[in-house]
């Protein structure tokens, strides 16, 4: 996405807005949305988050501890605007030439970590840039796998909901058709009788 003008931290993808902030290489993106207002405050709550973060970090806390309990804080203060984060580690391997990769966009923090340090324990031990790529690629293939799990359980939701509210349609359709029926017994009942009465000659 493109930076917004004179907005630090605030991107803009087509119509819509989005914060980001950064700590070492890791990046915290917000949910996008059509009110810059709402993504400056993303924004702040970012800034917030990741002030927490460094200051753990300066106390000896490791990184991942610090980024979950951070993230944690953030997410129970209620802050609405960072509850839908997501998180992205910007990864380049050692020496000349080395490979640069994304690990995917993903909302759980701790796979977002474990992500990082995956790449990071391959740069340490040397890995060529082929085990990177092969590395990040079944990274890639997890996320969709992941994606299209969600796509699936929502439609099965979906189907699962329309198929209880034609059920319930169809029971007070029922009801109705029932209640109809027994409201009109009584009306018959006397319009029988009626003509008894007025096919009976004694009756007059």
């Amino acid at each position: 996405g493109r930076s917004a003008a004179n907005t630090p931290g605030i991107c803009r993808t087509g119509q819509q807005y989005y914060a980001k902030a950064a700590i070492e290489q890791l990046s915290m993106i917000s949910r996008a949305t059509p009110d810059l207002s709402t993504a400056v405050e993303a924004r702040i709550a970012l800034l917030q988050l990741r002030a927490s973060a460094k200051e753990q970090l300066a106390q000896g806390v490791d990184f991942d501890t610090a980024i979950r309990s951070a993230v944690a804080t953030a997410r129970s203060a209620d802050q609405n605007v960072i509850l839908s984060l997501k998180f992205t580690f910007d990864f380049k391997n050692s020496g000349r030439g080395g490979a640069r990769v994304m690990t995917p966009n993903v909302q759980d923090v701790d796979i977002a970590l474990q992500d990082r340090r995956t790449l990071l324990d391959l740069r340490a031990k040397g890995a060529e840039n082929a085990e990177i790529s092969a590395v990040h690629k079944s990274m890639q293939m997890r996320s969709e796998a992941t994606r299209r799990d969600i796509l699936a359980h929502l439609l099965s939701a979906r189907i699962e909901l329309a198929t209880q509210v034609s059920r319930v349609w169809k029971q007070r359709q029922k009801r109705r058709g029932s209640r109809a029926l027994l409201a009109s017994k009584p009306k018959l009942a006397i319009a029988d009788k009626n003509d008894e009465a007025a096919s009976d000659p004694d009756s007059s």
